[in-house]
């Protein structure tokens, strides 16, 4: 998959998870295929157990992390602050167990980043540190503004490793 410019979508045609690494999540499931990449597939109403949200809602929970993502790439002050960003992909498949599950998932709503190794944290559990304070005051100085509520963070405490995940421009629900 070429890697595109921080600004411009992606398309990945005929991309089909069978069977890959996934970690689930509030929204989405996030897939870890061999190329070193994060794949975060929103699921729809259908693929979501409690099916509280409307598709429309996940839609523009999508739509605010991929905002965040494009700021975040375009601004030297954020930049470090979260994984390389390639752009948005669109799923083809997702094949589990041999049976296709496409239908729990929106399938063009799909976030293609660097896959950072190691735990994650929600930033609500280490809010309060001096290092996340100051990267949270960053996020809101570039717009990024959902960062407390919802998104996590690796390697809180190191300043030259730390990373945020599950950004957004605004809370979900504003």
């Amino acid at each position: 998959m070429k890697k595109a410019d921080s600004f411009s979508i992606i398309r990945v045609e005929r991309l089909s998870y069978e069977n890959p690494v996934s970690t689930k999540g509030c929204f989405a499931e996030v897939f870890f295929p061999s190329d070193g990449r994060a794949y975060k597939l929103f699921r729809s109403r259908i693929g979501d157990p409690s099916g509280s949200l409307s598709d429309a809602q996940r839609s523009r929970a999508f739509e605010s992390e991929l905002a965040a993502y494009r700021i975040a790439m375009g601004s030297p002050a954020v930049r470090a602050l979260v994984p390389e960003f390639f752009g948005v992909g669109k799923v083809d498949h997702v094949i589990r167990d041999g049976k296709d599950i496409s239908s729990g998932f929106l399938l063009d709503h799909c976030l293609v980043m660097e896959r950072i190794m190691g735990r994650d944290e929600k930033v609500a559990n280490v809010d309060g540190t001096p290092l996340i304070l100051t990267a949270i005051e960053r996020f809101k100085e570039v717009g990024i503004r959902g960062i407390k509520e919802d998104a996590s963070v690796f390697f809180p405490s190191e300043p030259e490793r730390i990373k945020f995940i599950d950004i957004a421009t605004h809370r979900f629900g504003d």
